[in-house]
């Protein structure tokens, strides 16, 4: 073996240990957990926003916004899933990482659950802030998931 090959070789082999190290330190994009959060970001904006508007200031209203309810609890379930399933995060930082990335997706479900709670009770009012800290938890959640595709 020449010196060139050997030094391509080291170089080769010195990358392809590089690329497996990154299972080590974050976990895997997942675009289906991607699209889930910023699907359920979406919904909690729309509702913080038809709230600031007046349109849910009674228990009545709940019935107008339980699909969106049942939308954004689907797709954060779907991603807590997807994101914790990770098989390559099963040690290290990685492991570290992708649990707390789908304690934030938690965290977002459960500000949502708060937030039908209220709902059912008694209504939101507008520029009352209640909607306002599930859409930063879910907000947060949802930047979270997209910053793993950065790692990818």
């Amino acid at each position: 073996m020449t010196r060139r090959s050997t030094a391509v070789a080291v170089a080769l082999l010195f990358s392809v240990s590089l690329s497996g190290c990154t299972s080590f330190f974050y976990p895997a994009y997942d675009a289906t957990a991607d699209q889930s959060t910023a699907t359920a970001l979406k919904g909690v904006a729309k509702i913080a926003a038809d709230a600031d508007l007046g349109k849910y200031t009674t228990a009545a209203s709940f019935a107008d916004a339980e699909s969106q309810y049942s939308d954004i609890t689907a797709a954060l379930t779907i991603a807590a899933l997807r994101a914790g399933n990770d098989p390559a995060s099963k040690r290290g930082t990685a492991m570290s990482a992708r649990d707390a990335i789908v304690q934030q997706i938690n965290d977002c479900k459960q500000r949502v659950m708060e937030l039908v709670s209220l709902h059912k009770s008694g209504g939101l009012q507008p520029a009352s802030g209640v909607a306002g800290t599930t859409l930063v938890s879910c907000n947060q959640a949802a930047r979270a998931v997209h910053a793993m595709k950065g790692g990818a």
